[in-house]
């Protein structure tokens, strides 16, 4: 099976300390991009965590037609947008080229998930 290639949408400690390392060891992941409002802190974080890429801005992680899935860790007031964005932008792009094959129909309500979980 492909591993699935995420994109991390900032580096908030509960993604490089906890989430990140866990996808990391998870044997259907791979963390392929990481992005921050600041360039500097992405590739700080990438070069840490062994990510092969960085991002200035979200918006350019999810325009990356690399990246299959994303991780939000971002705070609660900025999840919905941004994730809303993220599932806006993978429709998208599996309705034009189709670039995650195997993986992308026509989107219907049955192939497309939006998870939220909350750490306590």
């Amino acid at each position: 099976m492909k591993k699935v290639r995420w994109g991390v949408l900032g580096v908030a400690n509960i993604a490089v300390k906890k989430v990140i390392p866990a996808m990391q060891r998870g044997a259907n992941c791979e963390v392929a991009g990481i992005a921050s409002r600041e360039l500097a802190r992405a590739e700080k974080a990438a070069r840490e965590l062994g990510i092969p890429k960085a991002y200035g801005s979200y918006e350019e992680l999810l325009a990356d037609p690399e990246i299959e899935a994303v991780y939000n860790p971002l705070p609660n007031h900025l999840h919905v947008p941004w994730s809303v964005r993220a599932l806006k932008q993978f429709i998208i792009r599996c309705r034009t080229t189709c670039t995650c094959p195997g993986r992308c129909a026509p989107p219907k309500p049955a192939n497309t998930y939006c998870a939220k979980s909350r750490w306590r």
